[in-house]
């Protein structure tokens, strides 16, 4: 069975690409992914798996739920004008449809490191949809 990723838009509709839905000061930014033609349990082992293999810090809060943290991840920001470092925090959420279709819900938080040594929480809609969305890109079977 050839395995599929792909992403589920809010309408239902899918492409190759994670999609987000619209954020608010209240409510922050989520991207989505869905696998599909793979158990789900496999898809969710796959993923935790490829979490350890590229020596990521992460954890389950409530396995049975499907939720799991993954960070902090720091990364040294060579060409910002003003955070010097990144923080990246995930909190993923699984859940199965149908024994072959998973759902992935990713919530990112993003803080930067600015000039005076004080890590700042980056509010940026845009920008922690990016990081969001590359992270899941990482995540692909």
């Amino acid at each position: 069975m050839k395995r599929l990723i792909s992403a589920l838009a809010v309408a239902g509709v899918t492409s190759l690409t994670a999609c987000t839905l619209a954020a608010t000061d209240e409510q922050p930014a989520l991207v989505y992914m869905v696998v599909a033609d793979v158990p789900c349990k496999e898809a969710i082992q796959s993923m935790a798996q490829k979490l350890e293999e590229d020596g990521l810090p992460f954890n389950w809060t409530d396995r049975g739920k499907g939720l799991l943290n993954v960070g902090p991840i720091t990364e040294d920001l060579r060409s910002h004008d003003r955070f010097t470092k990144m923080k990246q925090s995930y909190r993923l959420s699984f859940s199965c449809h149908e024994e072959v279709f998973t759902n992935v819900a990713n919530q990112a938080e993003l803080e930067g490191l600015d000039m005076a040594g004080n890590w700042v929480a980056i509010v940026d809609h845009a920008l922690i949809e990016k990081y969001g969305i590359r992270f899941l890109d990482r995540l692909k079977l």
